[in-house]
């Protein structure tokens, strides 16, 4: 069969840069997915175009040649040069690993309160005088106060303790993040200070270093939250960050899939920003298994259609999927699960369609196609307009032999032409004949290829409604790998 011409080009990156604070390392999900979906919104280079070039369309890119697939910018900038091989249109892969607040330091504590240790005679004055400032709003002056009592000669722990808590709130005011972080830090271990604050300040320690990029003491606070039992979801979404910013993929997934276990072990579904940090980890550590049980666990849980189109993407570029019939197959899952985007990639699914005895499903696939003006071409409408001809005619031709065929099929001592009627009959539609041509076809035995009829009959039964009955016939798919992930990824869909 003929094959159709590459039409690869590679996705633009992000161009956001990161600003320096922890929200600017949110990835620009909502920009990218609003330019991918809507391409005449997107700003346009502004680089002179000749004529020509300008006549021509746009290319979408092949869900089975080409392309890129796209992260977003801020921590997925380094793994650009890493990108996996993108066949979907339109369609942007975005890793996160979410977004982290900075916490904000509540008012100053009283230092003068009765029951409270005192400051210093030297320190008093001006440390009353800070503390009056800063509730009144009058920061400066705070400061200059703190100053005033930095400049005594002695000074005891606890005025030291006093100064480091109004700097650390002055510091958060100033945005002065590493003043912050030393202040507190000091403060942390202090006599003084109030073990029911401690755990507010070990968590608002751990985002101050990952905002510092200090990955390694982020995780020492963090991991010290998690084991004081304190921790929320927001100190885990640090630890996400500073595992995989640290560039420790071993201890990232470590992490990470220990806390999506717990979490599915509790009952609960896992995040959805942790299952992207696995994947991404995965990809940078250009572990293919990996990344595929990644997006698996993506579709189970989180059933979108640019996880879906980059699992099914994951599994084109793979050996194990160029013949015609496991191609056909990866086709129709990804038909099934709405990620068939690209021109080509109709036309090829309608041919292999044709060739295998399922032309009815043909007919489908490419009136599906035509009436979604998937085709902008006018030789691809043409084209594909006498592939439908073609495809009707046989089809009709098809309908009218089913009565010989399921004659012939049940007199034949084994499966095959069972099997193939059963093909015939589900890309006709008609579900329960199918699923009993397929049933004695594996009653049967002697088929070429048992794993395939299996899969079918799963299929078959899908479309009839019967979810239970298509599980079980999923599950009995042995013998062939690839048949066997096939059908692992129709239980998903099954499930979702």
């Amino acid at each position: 069969m003929q094959r159709r011409a590459d039409v690869r080009g590679p996705i633009d990156a992000c161009q956001r840069r990161i600003a320096g604070s922890v929200d600017d390392w949110l990835f620009c999900e909502q920009a990218d997915a609003a330019r991918f979906a809507h391409p005449e919104r997107a700003p346009r280079p502004q680089t002179p175009r000749s004529r020509a070039a300008a006549a021509r369309p746009d290319r979408t890119i092949s869900l089975t040649r080409g392309g890129r697939v796209k992260y977003g910018c801020g921590l997925a900038s380094g793994m650009r040069k890493d990108n996996m091989k993108n066949r979907f249109p339109s369609m942007a892969l975005i890793v996160s690993v979410g977004l982290v607040v900075l916490f904000a330091l509540g008012p100053v504590s009283p230092a003068f309160a009765q029951g409270k240790p005192l400051p210093s005679r030297a320190a008093a004055k001006s440390l009353k005088a800070a503390e009056d400032a800063i509730h009144a709003k009058k920061y400066d002056v705070a400061a200059a106060k703190i100053k005033e009592v930095e400049a005594l000669p002695e000074r005891s722990p606890y005025d030291e303790f006093l100064v480091h808590e109004m700097k650390a709130f002055l510091d958060f005011h100033n945005k002065d993040y590493a003043g912050a972080e030393k202040d507190l830090e000091v403060n942390l271990n202090s006599p003084f200070a109030k073990q029911s604050e401690m755990p507010a300040h070990v968590k608002q320690l751990a985002v101050l270093n990952l905002q510092l990029k200090d990955y390694a003491k982020a995780i020492d606070f963090g991991t010290r939250a998690v084991k004081g039992g304190f921790a929320d979801d927001a100190t885990y979404e640090v630890l996400e960050q500073a595992y995989y910013l640290k560039g420790d993929h071993k201890a990232t997934l470590h992490f990470v899939n220990d806390y999506v276990d717990s979490q599915i072990k509790a009952g609960k579904t896992p995040k959805e920003r942790s299952l992207k940090t696995i994947m991404a980890t995965c990809i940078a550590m250009k572990d293919q298994v990996c990344v595929q049980h990644a997006f698996e666990r993506l579709v189970l849980y989180y059933p979108k259609g640019d996880y879906w189109a980059n699992l099914i993407n994951s599994l084109f570029s793979s050996d194990d999927y160029k013949a015609d019939v496991p191609r056909l197959q990866l086709f129709r899952l990804a038909d099934d699960v709405n990620v068939l985007k690209n021109p080509a990639d109709f036309t090829e699914m309608a041919q292999l369609d044709m060739d295998q005895g399922a032309s009815s499903e043909s007919v489908r696939v490419l009136q599906k196609g035509l009436d979604g003006n998937i085709f902008t071409e006018q030789r691809e409408k043409d084209k594909n307009g006498r592939l439908l001809a073609a495809a009707q005619k046989r089809a009709a031709a098809d309908q009218a032999a089913i009565a010989q065929r399921t004659a012939e099929a049940t007199a034949s001592p084994d499966g095959n032409k069972d099997a193939a009627l059963g093909l015939t009959l589900l890309s006709l539609q008609q579900y329960p004949p199918a699923i009993e041509a397929f049933n004695r076809a594996l009653k049967k035995g002697g088929l070429q290829n048992p794993a395939d009829a299996q899969l079918l009959l799963g299929i078959a039964q899908l479309k009839a409604g019967n979810k239970d009955e298509a599980l079980k016939a999923f599950h009995a798919v042995k013998g062939d790998p690839k048949y066997e992930h096939l059908a692992s990824l129709w239980s998903l869909h099954t499930r979702a």
